[in-house]
């Protein structure tokens, strides 16, 4: 809430106590009804009151200066109210900010959340290449053991399928089809 040091002390000079109810009105914004104005007094206040307000909205202001200035480097993240508005209107707005800033959030870790999801099944579907590939060059292996042990010359399939006739083709696309 954007609010220099007078609009402080002139909310807090606005305030008034109902003395039979001890209902809070401001003379701006909140005003006590008619019938309620001759029991209407200022809240007691020192001098004491007055300095600490005055030391307090002044360590507010220099924390408040540092802030804004980290706040700044990050678009979007700063949003400002006047402090001219009355209350009711003040609230208002912090409630749409935070449902606002509550939806960007729940948005993030959906976002968030679906890349987690697509890294995991990447990572499962590589794990499952991997695999594949293992026990496809384990098969080759047991495959050129057989070969060897038969005294039959390895040869790389890129050959067979160069000297492949019409009729070994049929013949192997049977054998296929027969292991499916």
């Amino acid at each position: 809430i954007e609010c220099d040091p007078q609009a402080v002390f002139a909310r807090l000079e606005g305030i008034r106590i109902d003395r039979e109810t001890g209902e809070e009105y401001h003379l701006e914004t909140n005003p006590p009804p008619n019938e309620r104005i001759p029991f209407i007094d200022p809240p007691v206040s020192t001098s004491q009151d007055s300095a600490q307000v005055h030391v307090s909205v002044q360590a507010f202001q220099r924390r408040w200066k540092e802030a804004r200035r980290w706040l700044e480097k990050y678009p979007d993240t700063l949003v400002t109210i006047p402090a001219g508005a009355s209350i009711e209107d003040m609230v208002e707005q912090c409630k749409s900010i935070v449902e606002e800033t509550a939806q960007a959030t729940q948005e993030h870790f959906m976002h968030v959340h679906e890349a987690e999801r697509i890294k995991t099944t990447i990572a499962e579907v590589t794990k499952a290449q991997e695999e594949h590939n293992l026990a496809r060059d384990a098969q080759k292996k047991q495959l050129l053991q057989v070969y060897m042990e038969r005294g039959v010359e390895p040869v790389s399939y890129t050959h067979l399928r160069a000297h492949e006739t019409p009729e070994h083709l049929v013949c192997r696309l049977l054998l296929e089809k027969k292991k499916k």
